[in-house]
Parts: structure tokens; sequence; C-alpha cells
């Protein structure tokens, strides 16, 4: 076998290599994609077993305390045992008593008994009141399916009472006789006492149409006179506003400055560094040119009064150049 057929063999042999390599490879992947799978497969079912532990365990938290709010287990005893409590509720509400009558008992499919109780009473708003804040107190699986009420009066302080009660047996109840004698905890009125609700309904004709009260008498209309502004008094007369640079006269190297008062008549004569007081200005003059007059004001401001040119116009015109 010479060197070219042994390079041929050589790359026969490692292309059946490499062909059983990737088999075992691909292989080995769909076996460990399988694992996987089935690994997440089980994560999630013990999640939902999980979840249905949970939620199988507060189901029976809630039918262990369902059974804690049951009548009697006993069907004749718990009738008897909700018949006095409603009798002795109605009569220490302050209602005049009818009648309370058993009137009909079902199996239901949820693994309860149902017994329908129905009540008859008259008497006050405020014992109502005090009769139902009573009734929803008490720690049972009860509720009113129906209630009338009817005016026994015009003024509507009596009312004659109607209502069913359906009362639960829950199948396992443990209590054998007497209802829970503890209130029911979360409370599931609003207010503490009946007292609080017997506020809000005394004194109420419940059966009469609202009457709206009258309206509130407008209140008296308070009219203030408003004191005028005092109008703003006119600024003072200034004679420097009528004062002007008339001419200028030149003696050698010094000039001496014209001002006529036009208001007054009055010429000034000044040089430099003569003070200058004209109505309400005062300063000094600093220095007189052939043109113009440098002057300083009493509050250090300076400015220049051309040939010509008021004493005040020029003061103004340098206070808003600046």
């Amino acid at each position: 076998m010479n060197q070219r057929e042994k390079f041929l063999l050589a790359g026969v042999l490692l292309i059946v290599a490499a062909w059983f390599g990737w088999g075992f490879f691909d292989s080995y992947q769909d076996g460990y994609a399988r694992r996987m799978r089935e690994l997440s497969e089980l994560d999630e079912t013990l999640f939902n077993t999980g979840v249905d532990a949970r939620r199988a365990r507060q189901s029976l938290r809630k039918l262990e305390k369902f059974q804690e709010q049951s009548l009697p287990a006993d069907p004749d005893v718990a009738r008897s045992v909700y018949t006095a409590w409603l009798i002795d509720t109605i009569q220490a509400s302050g209602l005049e008593l009818g009648s309370v009558k058993f009137a009909s008992v079902r199996q239901n499919e949820d693994a309860s008994t149902s017994l329908s109780f129905t009540s008859v009473a008259s008497g006050k708003p405020e014992a109502v009141v005090k009769l139902l804040d009573a009734y929803y107190r008490l720690d049972v699986l009860h509720q009113i399916t129906n209630l009338q009420l009817r005016p026994a009066d015009d003024e509507g302080d009596e009312w004659n009472v109607t209502f069913t009660s359906v009362a639960l047996i829950v199948n396992g109840a443990p209590r054998e006789t007497g209802l829970p004698e503890t209130p029911r905890d979360p409370a599931r009125l609003a207010k503490p006492s009946a007292g609080d609700y017997v506020q809000s309904v005394g004194g109420r004709n419940l059966f009469a149409s609202y009457t709206p009260p009258p309206p509130p008498k407008p209140a008296p209309v308070e009219v203030v006179k408003e004191t005028p502004k005092p109008k703003p008094s006119p600024p003072p007369f200034d004679d420097a506003e009528h004062a002007a640079l008339s001419g200028i006269v030149g003696y050698g190297d010094a000039y001496e400055a014209w001002i006529v008062v036009r208001t007054t008549g009055v010429t000034l004569r000044l040089h430099d560094g003569d003070a200058l007081e004209v109505g309400q200005f005062k300063g000094k003059v600093e220095s007189v040119s052939q043109r113009e007059m440098t002057v300083v004001a009493e509050d250090g401001a300076k400015f220049t009064v051309d040939l010509g040119e008021m004493i005040g116009e020029a003061q103004k015109a340098s206070r808003d150049a600046a």
C-alpha cells in the first residue's frame, strides 16, 4: 500500500468515525432534552400538587369555621334552639311578638341543611333596628331572605314587621345544643352598638314622602363703600425746567456761563467751581467750555448742558442714558 492509498484510507476512516460520533452526539442531545422536559413536567406537577394542597387546607379551614358557626347537628334540636333565640331576641329588642313559625327544611348539595323560619312582630322603628343589630351580631350561618316593613299608623311611629330567616346546619358540626355566645369576629356591622344605628332612624317617618327643608335665607349683603383713593398731588413746579444756558462768554482762558431763568427773569453768571441752585436743583459748575457746561448734581451725578439747553432737560437726558 503506497502513501497515497494510506492517506485515502485514513480519510475514509475519519469520515466514518465522524459520522458515528455525530450520531452518538445527536442521540445524547435528544436524550438530554427528553430528560429536561421530564424534569420540567415533574416540577409543574409538583407545583400544581402544592397549590391543590394549599387550596385543600384553606377549604378545610373554611369548613371548620362554618362548622363552628353551624346550628346544632340534630335538626330537631337546631329547630328548637333557633326558634327560642328568635323569640327571645324579638322580645328583648322591644317589639311585640306576633309569632315565630318553622317553615321548611331542605337538604342542600353543599353538605348542609337549610332551616327556614317566618317571624311576625310589631313595634317602634327603634326596636326594629335593635332586632336587626342583634341578628347580624350573632355568629351563626343565617340570613334574612325576606323583610317586610309596613306602617301601623299614619305617623309611622309603629311598624308591622314580617321576615323570613334561613339558618344552616353544616354536616360534621360539633355543636350538640345551644348557639355561639361570642359575637361574630370580625364584626359584620360597622358601628359598635345598636344605639349608633337607632340615632339615625329614630324620629323619622320612613314611609312619608320626602319634604325638602326650606332653602336657607340669603345672607344680608353688606355694602362696602370703597374709600376713593386720593388724587396724586401734581409735581412741584421746578424752575430748573425753565433755566437755559443762554450764552457763554470767554475771558482769556476762562469762560463764563450765562443761565437765564425764564420764570423769574434772573440771569446767573457762573464760572468753574461756582455753586448752582435753581428751583429744586442743587449742584455746582465743574467746568465751562466754549460750547457747553459740565455740572455735578448734589447726589454726585455729572451731566453736560449744551448751549441753549435747559438744565432740567439735560439732567433728565443724562439719567435716561444711564
